[in-house]
């Protein structure tokens, strides 16, 4: 047997483990039905998270009534994580798994989970999934090559559909402890409060970059165009990794193209980049989705985009 066939082969034997544990868990109705809807301070309950907005958002509504966790690592994208055996079993012990929905979690279908603690949070605006086409495969950092599937699944840069997510999430936090509604009410209307001023925030800055020809370094930025009105082409770069000359080739034919483009990246570019975009007069910006978790809370990360944005637009009235 060769090294493939057996990686492939203990692949398979775990999932068929975890299924069995998922199955057996899931047959279960009668002690699901009977658990106590009232969580013991020495038994917090524990609410997953599959990447920082939705991590953000959970912790803002629960409150003190769950540890909120985001188990994916925090390099590589959130969307591709796989989870290891012990990953797989905290999953499937999780009091609630918040999901991101537009086919942004790959593992769901080989972790059983019960249905009963999986809140989609895109639910709700499913009909307005973008749907992508002609995709590449390409890799992040150190993660494996991929595409990105049938479906933009950036969805929270849009700030009306992440107040959406914020709602389906208020919804299933409500069910579990209905007890606790009006606080997690009065949590969800600050939180909403929160997202519709970054709305109007992005909603000025774009006004001021209309006209512009705008170049994403990265297809994930669909629901930020279509809401804010910024169409753009994008390219497949990452920051942290010097394109070759075929990319900056196609770069340089789309800025000849108009004297009026702007760049937006996902991060900060590395250096030498910068070195290079500069020696061509590109103006660039960073826009972070910050799918994971960093140094800043989620919010933070979203009024930082807006500040560079405006910072940027600031510079370029001056030239």
């Amino acid at each position: 047997m060769t090294g493939h066939q057996l990686g492939h082969r203990l692949s398979c034997l775990f999932y068929i483990f975890v299924i069995s544990l998922g199955i057996t868990a899931c047959g279960d109705t009668t002690t699901h039905s009977t658990t106590s809807t009232t969580t013991k301070p020495d038994q917090t309950a524990e609410i997953i998270a599959v990447n920082a907005p939705l991590q953000y958002f959970t912790q803002q509504l629960a409150g003190e009534l769950a540890e909120v966790s985001m188990i994916a690592p925090t390099e590589g994208d959130p969307a591709e994580w796989q989870p290891t055996i012990d990953e797989a079993l905290r999953l499937q012990k999780a009091e609630l798994l918040i999901l991101n929905g537009a086919g942004y979690s790959k593992w769901l279908d080989k972790v059983a989970i019960s249905p009963a603690k999986l809140i989609n949070s895109s639910q709700g605006f499913s009909q307005d999934y973008i749907e992508l086409s002609n995709q590449s495969t390409h890799s992040h950092g150190p993660t494996a090559e991929h595409s990105h599937g049938a479906l933009a699944f950036t969805t929270w840069m849009d700030m009306s559909q992440a107040i959406q997510q914020a709602q389906v999430i208020s919804q299933a936090l409500e069910k579990r402890w209905p007890e606790e509604m009006p606080n997690i009410r009065q949590r969800e209307a600050q939180l909403i409060a929160e997202l519709s001023s970054l709305d109007q925030a992005y909603q000025q800055q774009a006004k001021r970059l209309a006209g512009k020809t705008l170049i994403y370094s990265h297809p994930v930025y669909q629901y930020f165009e279509r809401q804010y009105n910024l169409p753009g082409h994008s390219l497949h770069w990452e920051p942290d990794q010097m394109p070759d000359e075929k990319q900056w080739h196609t770069l340089e034919r789309l800025v000849t193209q108009t004297d009026n483009t702007l760049f937006i990246w996902e991060d900060d570019p590395q250096a030498n980049i910068v070195n290079k975009m500069l020696a061509l007069n590109l103006n660039f910006v960073v826009i972070r989705p910050a799918s994971n978790l960093s140094d800043k809370d989620w919010l933070a990360e979203q009024q930082a985009n807006i500040q560079r944005m405006k910072d940027c637009c600031q510079q370029q009235d001056k030239q």
